[in-house]
């Protein structure tokens, strides 16, 4: 009789604190973990990347997800002939997670270049290469801005395929038992840097070859993952490539608790920063 109380009791629980973490999402953002799930089933694997179909339009949480030609995100363009044209290379930072397009740094920068927003949330350094040389190039950018964020050691493509990994982000209990065991558990590793800056070493070459101009801008609200990206300053110090770092400003201003996306105002604080850098 005890053990069946003691089992009510513990379903009941779990079930109030599901309803509370749902009440309270707007500002929790456990719903990310499901839009990630939602965005990750969508792609679709070419050669040595992963991307969007083309010319897709569908909503993404809150927001309205729009795919050009190359499966990659866009909004309401106006071509500026006199105006260079400006690839954002990234993942899901550049991407712009969670912010409407024109609230985006790509999309406000827009008024002062022809933007390419080659952000896709998954790539990493080596992928962002692998799409730039088989694809990107043949856009013909005058400016390449590549986003290194402290995470692109490692591709980071989830699709869920599993029914306990989907059980997993349906439930915001679960979901939220996951993030905080990752947190807790959380290691740095930086074995992998050299294949970054490989990556990005290829890129510079294909930009030198091409007469683009490559910069780069360093990207990590994480400070235990700084040594990856002291690492990477160094390397770009050394090679001369133009490199800024990301304003902590800009970190203060996110989405969610969970979700660390910069949000409208972060991507503000970002664009007016990166208008000094560009010109």
């Amino acid at each position: 009789m005890k053990l069946k109380q003691y089992i009510i009791s513990i379903v009941f629980g779990l079930a109030f604190i599901e309803l509370c973490l749902r009440a309270f999402d707007d500002y929790i953002g456990l719903s990310y973990f499901q839009n990630v799930k939602s965005y990750f089933d969508r792609m679709t694997q070419r050669n040595s990347y992963y991307i969007h179909p083309a010319n897709e339009y569908y909503q993404l949480g809150n927001i309205i997800i729009k795919t050009d030609s190359c499966g990659l995100r866009t909004g309401t363009k106006n071509y500026l002939p006199d105006k260079k044209t400006l690839m954002l290379l990234g993942d899901s930072v550049v991407f712009g997670w969670g912010v409407d397009y024109d609230s985006t740094f790509s999309g406000r920068l827009g008024k002062y270049f022809n933007v390419i927003n080659a952000g896709v949330g998954s790539w990493n350094t080596q992928s962002e290469y692998n799409w730039f040389q088989s694809k990107g190039i043949y856009l013909n950018p005058d400016i390449v801005l590549l986003i290194m964020v402290s995470n692109d050691l490692k591709p980071s493509y989830l699709k869920s395929t599993s029914l306990l990994q989907t059980i997993v982000v349906k439930s915001y209990v679960l979901s939220c038992l996951k993030y905080f065991h990752k947190c807790l558990t959380y290691n740095e590793s930086i074995e992998n840097v050299s294949i970054s800056i490989q990556a990005l070493k290829n890129l510079e070459i294909l930009c030198y070859q091409n007469n683009i101009d490559l910069r780069v801008c360093l990207y990590s609200p994480i400070k235990i993952k700084q040594k990856v990206l002291e690492l990477l300053k160094a390397y770009c110090d050394d090679a001369k490539i133009p490199c800024v770092t990301m304003p902590n400003k800009c970190f203060e201003h996110r989405n969610t608790f969970i979700d660390g996306h910069l949000n409208s105002k972060g991507h503000e604080i970002l664009t007016d920063y990166l208008i000094k850098y560009l010109r």
